[in-house]
Formats: structure tokens, C-alpha cells, sequence
């Protein structure tokens, strides 16, 4: 039928224009995604670890800080004491200088070599504190350099994740139009099936229609013969009692009979034209039947592969909406962990800039702290006279830094002294303070990692 050719030439082009994705080939798109979720893990991961190392290299510097104060400290501690002993009284002696009995170096060549070996050591002192200096300033250099790259490569993430969502919209549309045109040809394909219905109501009521004639025809034939028969009877008995009526309605009685063999071949000709027509009708009506089942089982077996296309495109629309909604909650979850990196960013550059401000602070007073202990040094090795010079050997010529030395020095320096050791117990507190800082924000960084590597 050209009405059913029609209908079904529209699946067979839908097959034909069918997208190559739309049979799950979209599976590069949660591939892309989980690399990219990998990659963003794997960034905050080294910069977490550059975070660490960093702090863990100022640890260390601050620690080698503490290890000097603390020599220094200690050397004030035996300087203190050897001036409170020569505040008491004389230096008591040993017996080992005491048998030595070579003569003591002069005052003024001491006081010479100690200024020179202080020097030489407040120079070195100075330019390790500069190349210390110097390092930090290349250090938060590199992690300025280090937040803007990340800052840029998590951008251009973003918007790949967009320009990606924007293609599975397009990609859903598509789908969207796809489902429409097959409900459409469903739609036609069910008006058809309802015309093909109509169609063969009418046929059916028509050959109905027929029968009944036919039924009718031979009813009508029946009571004509029953009549016949009946008036055969009646002529029999009127024959017997009406002999002579018989010869005179016989002229009369050939005319009936042969209108009635007139009328009964008429009658025999239409019932065999009838009966002819009844198996046309039954031929046509078997053959009718043969091409509505042949045509029932091809729309249904088209119908159920239809429907069998139709469930197949709503289980991928299902599917895919899954995936955007696991791609729309990927893409939020990953939008908050920018948000939180972009926050962590932001506080750990404001308690970089807080550590980098106090450090500062730190080494200003550990400055004023060397300046005033050169002062002193310099002041104590100014050359004096001593009353009872005892004679030493040359390894016991006092260094600048030294408990002799100090101990030969007035007895007016030791409050500087007491001054000074306070301003390094000081400045040794703060590094303390600083380095349980740095150990409470790394602790504190490593646990949001831990919970974030956990939520993801």
C-alpha cells in the first residue's frame, strides 16, 4: 500500500541521520572529567608539598638562628659568672698556669687581634644574614610565581569545563529533537493503523451487508416455494374435485406454469449469481483476511521494533541524563574546590606575608641585639692595665667572645651584658613562638588536605 510505504520510510531515514554518539559513545567525556579531577589533585598536591618544603626549610633556618642564639647565650652565661666571680675577688689561678711561667702576651696586641677576629666575624655574620635575606625574598618570589601559574592553569580548566558543558547541552538538545521526530512517527504510524482499522470496518459491514441481502433473497425464495408447494396442493385437490375446471383453466394453468418456470429459472439464475458472488465475496474476504494478518504481523513486529527503539532512546536519555547530573555535580564539586583552594590561596598568603613581617621583626631585633653586642665588644677590648699581670701561654690569649675575655672587661659592662642576654632570651622566645606557628599552619594545612582528599 503506498499510504503504509509512506509512513515507514521516516524510521528508516531516522536510522540513517542518527547521531554517532547517541549509542554511547559519550564515554570520553567522564574520561576527560575524571583526568581532570586527577590533574587538579595532583596540582594541589605539589603545591601542598612546595608549601611544606617551604616551611620546612625556614624551620630549618630557624632553628640554626636558635642554635646560634643560644651559644651566644651561653657564652653570656659564662661571662656573666666570670664577672660576678671578678666582682668578688681575684681570679683564683690553676697550677697549670701558675708552672707555665711564660710571659704574657701584651694588652695592646690582644686588644688588637680581638678587634680583628670580631670584625672578621660581624662581616660574616652580616653577609650570612643578607644571603638569608636574600634567599626568602627569591623564595616568596617563586611562590608568587607558583599561585599566579596555578591561578591561570585552574582558569583554563574552568573553562574547558564550560565550553564542555556547553557541548552536552547541544548534545541533549539533539536528543530532545531526535525524541520529538519519533514521536511523530509513532503518531503517523497509530493514524495509519487507524485508517487500516476504519478501512476493514467498512469492508466487514459492507460484506455483512451482503450476506443479509443474500439471506433475504433466499427467504424470499423459500416462502415463494413453501407458496408453490402450497398452491401445487390446493391445484391437486382442486383437480379432484374440479376436473372440469382443469380443462378450462388448464390454457390459464401452462401460462402460470410457465411464468412460474420463468420466474424460477430468473429465481435459479440470480441464486447461482448470488452464490457466485458469495465466493467472490468469500475469496475476496479470505483474501482480505490473509493481507490484514500479513499486515497485522508487519506493523506489529514494525510496531515493536519501533517500540523497542523508542524504550532504547529513553533508557540513553535516562543514561545521559545520569551522567549530566554526575558531570553538573562533578562540575559543582570541583567549582568548590577552586573556591577552597582560591580561599586557601588567600590565607596562606596573608599568613605568608604575617610570618614573612615577623621575621622581619625577628632579624631587625637580632640586628640591634648584634649592634649592641659589637658595642660592648668593642668596648670591652679597649686596652686597661692590670696590677698583678700573670704570665700566659698563647692558647690561652682570650678571643673576643671568650669567659677570659669577658672577665677582663670593667665591671660597668655587665649590666649590658644582663641587657643583652635578655634581648636574645627574647628574641629566642619569639622564634619558639614563630616555629610552633609554622608547625599549628602546617598541621592545620595537612588536615584540610586530608578532608578534602576524603570528600573527594
Amino acid at each position: 500500500m503506498p499510504t503504509s510505504e509512506r509512513v515507514y520510510a521516516r524510521p528508516a531515514s531516522f536510522e540513517a541521520t542518527r547521531p554517532p554518539w547517541v549509542a554511547g559513545a559519550a564515554t570520553h567525556l567522564q574520561a576527560d572529567c575524571d583526568e581532570l579531577g586527577t590533574v587538579i589533585l595532583e596540582q594541589k598536591r605539589e603545591l601542598e608539598e612546595a608549601q611544606r618544603q617551604r616551611f620546612a626549610r625556614l624551620e630549618e633556618r630557624t632553628r640554626s638562628q636558635d642554635k646560634v642564639i643560644a651559644r651566644l647565650e651561653k657564652e653570656l652565661q659564662e661571662a656573666r659568672k666570670l664577672l660576678e666571680q671578678n666582682s668578688r675577688g681575684a681570679v683564683p689561678m690553676s697550677s697549670a698556669q701558675t708552672s707555665l711561667g711564660v710571659q704574657r702576651i701584651s694588652d695592646a696586641t690582644e686588644g688588637a687581634d680581638n678587634r680583628t677576629s670580631l670584625e672578621i666575624q660581624l662581616q660574616a655574620a652580616k653577609e650570612a644574614l643578607d644571603a638569608e635575606q636574600r634567599n626568602r625574598q627569591e623564595i616568596e618570589r617563586l611562590s608568587e610565581r607558583l599561585a599566579t601559574s596555578f591561578d591561570n592553569y585552574l582558569c583554563e580548566m574552568e573553562r574547558r569545563l564550560r565550553t564542555k558543558e556547553g557541548d552536552w547541552r547541544r548534545h541533549e538538545n539533539i536528543l530532545r529533537e531526535e525524541i520529538r521526530r519519533c514521536k511523530q512517527a509513532k503518531s503517523q504510524v497509530e493514524e495509519h493503523l487507524e485508517a487500516e482499522r476504519e478501512s476493514l470496518r467498512a469492508a466487514q459491514q459492507e460484506l455483512r451487508n451482503l450476506r443479509a441481502r443474500v439471506e433475504n433473497t433466499l427467504e424470499e425464495m423459500n416462502i415463494r416455494q413453501r407458496q408453490t408447494d402450497e398452491e401445487k396442493i390446493e391445484l391437486e385437490r382442486g383437480l379432484r374435485t374440479l376436473s372440469e375446471q382443469l380443462q378450462r383453466e388448464r390454457s390459464h394453468f401452462e401460462s402460470e406454469r410457465q411464468r412460474f418456470l420463468n420466474a424460477s429459472r430468473e429465481a435459479y439464475a440470480m441464486l447461482d449469481e448470488s452464490a457466485a458472488r458469495s465466493d467472490e465475496l468469500e475469496k475476496r474476504l479470505i483474501d482480505t483476511q490473509n493481507q490484514m494478518q500479513q499486515l497485522r504481523i508487519e506493523l506489529g513486529s514494525k510496531l515493536q521494533a519501533e517500540l523497542a527503539r523508542s524504550s532504547a532512546l529513553e533508557r540513553d536519555i535516562e543514561r545521559y541524563r545520569q551522567r549530566n547530573r554526575q558531570l553538573e555535580e562533578q562540575v559543582d564539586e570541583v567549582t568548590g574546590i577552586n573556591q577552597r583552594q582560591a580561599e586557601e590561596r588567600n590565607s596562606l598568603r596573608a599568613e605568608l606575608k604575617r610570618l614573612t613581617e615577623e621575621l622581619v621583626r625577628v632579624q631587625a631585633r637580632s640586628t640591634y641585639a648584634e649592634r649592641r653586642l659589637q658595642d660592648l665588644l668593642l668596648e670591652a677590648s679597649s686596652p686597661r692595665t692590670d696590677v698583678n699581670p700573670q704570665p700566659r701561654t698563647t692558647a690561652e690569649v682570650a678571643t673576643p667572645l671568650s669567659a677570659e675575655f669577658l672577665l677582663e672587661t670593667s665591671p660597668s659592662s655587665a649590666t649590658r651584658l644582663r641587657n643583652i642576654e635578655t634581648s636574645l632570651r627574647g628574641i629566642s622566645e619569639e622564634n619558639a613562638a614563630f616555629r610552633a606557628k609554622v608547625r599549628a599552619y602546617l598541621d592545620k594545612q595537612s588536615r584540610e588536605s586530608k578532608t578534602t582528599q576524603q570528600a573527594g
